[in-house]
């Protein structure tokens, strides 16, 4: 009953969609936060070798994405990091449970 009521709710009330994600924080790979701020992406590893992107999903589901960037695993996401911390990774983000799909340019979501 209480999942029918959130479906309700997210149908009359749809989350608000990110337009840009703002701001980018680094983690080596033993920390695990227990929260990501909405809007702020997460790079887990070295500042020489990036293991993971995650963030939470810009479509307002909640859902912490978590991009693999090790070509030793598939799939694979390759991330540029710009002078200015902005982010740009290829190829697009396609969320499997909330089905959200986007690109991100220099931390500007483009939806698909």
């Amino acid at each position: 009953m209480l999942a029918l009521l959130r479906k309700i709710w997210k149908w009359i009330f749809p989350p608000k969609r990110l337009c840009s994600f703002w701001g980018t924080m680094f983690l080596d790979s033993s920390s695990n936060p227990v929260a990501f701020p909405n809007g702020q992406l997460v790079l887990v590893g070295t500042q020489e070798k990036f293991k993971w992107l995650k963030f939470r999903c810009p479509c307002g589901c909640g859902d912490v994405q978590a991009l693999n960037l090790m070509k030793s695993h598939q799939p694979v996401w390759s991330l540029e990091l710009h002078e200015d911390l902005t982010v740009s990774l290829f190829p697009s983000v396609h969320a499997q449970k909330c089905g959200a799909h986007f690109w991100v340019r220099r931390s500007a979501i483009h939806w698909c």
